[in-house]
């Protein structure tokens, strides 16, 4: 009786033992693949914080050196690019004329490389243009390498001498074909040849766009907050010229459409990864105009 009941024992304690082994067994694995999963939790966490660090450093690096940014600069003219001359790219100032060529859509195989200012010159057939007062003002003609974006000046002393006429010979008066000043820009095309080799001229396509000059042109609006970044001192710490988001750096950054200058440039480029509404009266925010404003000669 004794030697069954201790045999009985043994198998008890090899049973729960063998039960204990399998428990920890199920244990070890569930802790491993929970480790795992933590592990790889934490790489996918690791590798998405890293993604977003170099998208929001990237976008910055483009906020702060690209010229197509939102944050727009008035000191900075970016050029568009067409194949035509616009008359808004024309500027005339104190005996200069200053043409800008530019390039983009319309044209995909002409290039302007020559420029020919008249002063004073008569519409004729085919658009051709004759000079009335040639013996006074020679025509000027530029040429260009091929090229896109190219500028051009009239040298100084070339312009044209307004004290030697009235001021009704500058205006289109009784619908003349007599312009006083004109700006010929023609193109280069890809010559064709014939049968026989011989060259083969191309059609004459040509357009004449008029171009009215004034001194005063624009809509204007009111931008609120500039008079407190321009107005009284020049001391960096007279309230209500500081930025409200950082309220250390001058406001220069006037938000769209609302026209609240409230921000200095650094908190407006982060600002724009983080809202789309205006620190002052949460409306959406179109674009952001950066102005700098000079206060003194010095500046200027």
């Amino acid at each position: 009786m004794a030697t069954r009941s201790q045999g009985g024992i043994q198998q008890l304690l090899a049973a729960e033992q063998e039960a204990q082994h399998i428990v920890n067994a199920a244990r070890n694995a569930k802790l491993a693949r929970l480790k795992q999963a933590k592990e790889e939790a934490e790489k996918e966490i690791a590798a998405y914080r890293a993604q977003v660090e170099s998208d929001f450093q990237r976008k910055l690096a483009e906020s702060s050196g690209d010229s197509g940014a939102n944050v727009k600069r008035l000191e900075i003219e970016t050029d568009e690019k067409i194949y035509h001359l616009k008359e808004e790219s024309a500027r005339i100032s104190p005996d200069v004329v200053n043409m800008l060529l530019k390039h983009g859509g319309g044209l995909n195989k002409s290039i302007f490389e020559i420029i020919t200012i008249f002063f004073f010159a008569k519409e004729g057939e085919d658009c051709n243009l004759t000079p009335v007062k040639e013996d006074i003002f020679q025509p000027i003609t530029v040429h260009f390498e091929q090229g896109l974006g190219q500028k051009f000046r009239q040298p100084s002393g070339t312009g044209i001498d307004f004290s030697k006429f009235e001021e009704s010979e500058f205006l289109k008066v009784n619908d003349t074909d007599v312009y006083p000043l004109v700006v010929k820009a023609e193109a280069s095309t890809d010559t064709q040849t014939g049968p026989d080799g011989t060259p083969v001229p191309d059609p004459m396509n040509s357009q004449i766009t008029q171009a009215v000059f004034e001194k005063d042109k624009g809509e204007y609006q009111e931008i609120y907050g500039i008079g407190n970044s321009v107005e009284g001192d020049v001391d960096g710490n007279d309230p209500g010229k500081e930025c409200v988001i950082c309220l250390s750096e001058p406001r220069d950054t006037t938000v769209l459409p609302c026209r609240h200058m409230c921000m200095c440039s650094g908190c407006a480029k982060v600002l724009r990864f983080q809202t789309n509404r205006c620190p002052i009266c949460r409306q959406p925010v179109d674009r952001l105009l950066e102005i700098r404003v000079s206060n003194g000669p010095e500046e200027s």
